[in-house]
């Protein structure tokens, strides 16, 4: 399976894995990691628990599992949810999702559903959604954001203008930025969470490295005062890749097409649920 998001690290680029069915148990011990409160690490778990192997660009195969489970802290979110959601599909004999969906005309309600007098399937499958990946000519670990609103990094006494922000790049947000940012995380909190990821992925502003110093006295101020619009840059951007959420829908009442979004936050969760 190509990842799609390839693990950066240590100068090597992987970009394949062999995954797997988990072990009789694996199931189990993870539900209990994210009954704890940080489902990114127990998806690191999961993952790391469901590869056989993962290969390099240049034909390394690493296959010691302590070795595949770092590396899986190196991974992409978006490569591991992909990994995740796949083998879940695998296990669960019904990878089903229901949703209602607006029509954005006329604001009539499209369903996808099963209807057993009928026998008639509209529900989307997990299995069946596609995985975009990025090109191996694109191979870069930056995201560049160039801001359509600067901001400005002021002396909180004098009001001194600092530095004033126009740009600035990120890493593909790592399995390892998500643990760390997710830790005493309560209900509610999932764009803090977000934001503090970004922080974490932050590696230049304005073309010049930023280290931990920086971005521990700075990031938070550079991301809380960057604008809507701003941030929507690079969650767009990150969505480009991994599984392909939406699907086509069809208006019954006035025949409008589009594309919405599939729910599958809660598909991972679920399928750790104890039968």
């Amino acid at each position: 399976m190509k990842l799609a998001i390839p693990i950066f690290d240590g100068g090597k680029i992987y970009n394949e894995v062999e995954i797997k069915k988990p072990k009789t148990g694996v199931i189990a011990s993870v539900y209990e990691i994210a009954d704890r409160g940080n489902v990114f690490r127990a998806m690191v778990e999961f993952v790391a628990r469901c590869i056989e192997s993962i290969t390099s660009m240049d034909g390394d195969i690493i296959e010691e599992p302590n070795a595949i489970k770092r590396l899986c802290g190196s991974m992409p979110y978006l490569s591991a949810e992909a990994i995740a959601l796949r083998v879940m599909a695998l296990i669960n004999e019904d990878d089903t999702v229901e949703g209602v969906y607006k029509c954005p005309r006329c604001g009539n309600k499209v369903m996808t559903e099963y209807d057993e007098i009928l026998d008639i399937d509209t529900r989307d499958r997990i299995s069946e959604l596609e995985i975009v990946c990025l090109e191996e000519a694109d191979y870069n670990n930056r995201i560049p954001v160039e801001l359509e609103e600067s901001v400005k990094i002021t002396n909180s006494n004098t009001k001194e203008v600092l530095e004033e922000i126009n740009s600035f790049e990120i890493r593909y947000p790592t399995m390892k930025d998500c643990i760390i940012s997710a830790n005493n995380m309560i209900e509610g909190q999932e764009v803090r969470v977000q934001i503090k990821i970004y922080i974490n992925s932050l590696i230049t502003v304005n073309g010049n490295p930023v280290d931990k110093k920086w971005i521990s006295t700075w990031g938070a101020v550079l991301f809380r005062n960057t604008s809507p619009v701003d941030l929507a840059q690079i969650g767009n951007k990150l969505r480009s890749y991994g599984l392909k959420k939406t699907a086509e829908r069809t208006c019954n009442k006035c025949g409008k097409v589009w594309n919405a979004p599939i729910n599958t936050s809660n598909f991972f969760v679920s399928g750790l649920q104890p039968t």
